[in-house]
């Protein structure tokens, strides 16, 4: 209840920037890449109360999270590869009542989340096909209600999972990029709900032959097929 449906007031206003600065330098005769960066990431946060537009709550808060990435070329036609990176996303809010009533904070955001990942892999390459395979982690702070029934940050969400992927030209005229990956998920030990234990996808692009002379120019169909589990 409350508010205009003709003339609804703004409730969030959200300014989000970031710029980001990386340098590459190579070691071992070009066998060993290694990748440093920084992004300077702010964000800017309003709510306002829906009936009379007055400001609920405001943050502004700023972030150097470091990415890192590194290359190391075992053979010419297989590499491993190690990636780190973090970044800040903007926090929930709080709604107005759950199923235990009112909420305390009703209306305000919670500052931004600082979500980390790392990724361990192998990329192999054979003629015009390359296959990957990858170990990830990326942990996450939650929202939760605490015992005054507000809502805060409350707890970190894990997600561990093997992703593989193929892409490449399967034979000349025939392109192809897909991939499947397996995730657990972990929050006070049980399983996240809205994450699938299995996703996978597969695209194809078919040059019809005598009708595409050029890469660029005759006639191409495409396919897709995506699979995402239950979740």
């Amino acid at each position: 209840t409350g508010g205009d449906q003709d003339d609804p007031r703004v409730t969030v206003r959200t300014r989000i920037s970031s710029v980001a600065i990386a340098d590459e330098s190579t070691w071992l005769d070009g066998n060993l890449l290694l990748t440093l960066g920084v992004r300077h990431q702010s964000i800017d946060d309003f709510t306002y109360d829906y009936d009379t537009g007055a400001r609920l709550s405001h943050y502004y808060e700023s972030a150097l999270p470091p990415m890192a990435g590194l290359v190391y070329r075992i053979r010419q036609d297989l590499s491993a590869y190690l990636h780190y990176s973090e970044a800040m996303q903007k926090g929930d809010i709080a709604p107005a009542t759950n199923g235990n009533g009112p909420v305390a904070n009703a209306g305000e955001s919670l500052e931004p989340y600082h979500a980390r990942e790392t990724e361990l892999g192998l990329k192999y390459v054979a003629g015009t096909v390359g296959y990957t395979a990858g170990l990830f982690e990326i942990r996450k702070p939650v929202p939760g209600y605490d015992r005054n029934n507000a809502l805060v940050e409350k707890d970190r969400q894990t997600h561990r999972g093997l992703e593989l992927t193929l892409f490449g030209a399967a034979w000349p005229g025939l392109n192809i990029l897909g991939g499947a990956s397996r995730l657990d998920t972990d929050l006070n030990s049980q399983e996240t709900i809205g994450a699938p234990r299995t996703q996978a996808n597969l695209n194809l692009e078919w040059a019809v032959p005598g009708l595409s002379p050029q890469a660029d120019q005759g006639l191409i169909l495409t396919g897709q097929i995506v699979y995402t589990g239950a979740q």
